[in-house]
């Protein structure tokens, strides 16, 4: 939904989970059979196995986090993206925002050009909210 493209063999990052202590869209996944994950796995980083769509949703297999017996089902790709539970690669708005102060501090100090700030600018703007 934002544009942000994964593919099989990509590296994702998971993050905490949506509600509680146990994640909403991410489950440990043993055949047939599914368990919760915990927020124990936050920050584990897993490998994209196999992608598919279902009733328009994206469903998404991995591999086992670290300390883990079993790989992952990601039932609803897009929305745990946009809850938090695996982190973007794109830029936040405040991380977009934040690295755009830097550099207005640095045009102001002399350290770079007005036009290497505007080109900053023009990047950073469109992830800023």
């Amino acid at each position: 939904q934002n544009g942000e493209e994964f593919k099989v063999g990509d590296t994702i990052t998971l993050g905490v989970s949506f509600r509680n202590d146990v994640f909403e869209f991410i489950q440990q996944k043993f055949g047939l059979e599914v368990y919760p994950l915990t927020n124990i796995a936050s920050h584990s980083k897993v490998i994209i196995k196999k992608i598919s769509i279902r009733s328009k949703l994206v469903i998404v297999n991995t591999t086992k986090p670290n300390g883990y017996v079993y790989g992952l089902l990601i039932y609803n790709f897009d929305s745990a993206i946009a809850n938090g539970e695996i982190k973007s690669k794109l830029m936040s708005s405040d991380e977009a925002l934040a690295q755009l102060k830097k550099a207005k501090d640095k045009l102001d100090l002399g350290l770079i050009s007005q036009e290497d700030f505007e080109k900053l600018k023009a990047d950073l703007v469109k992830f800023i909210k």
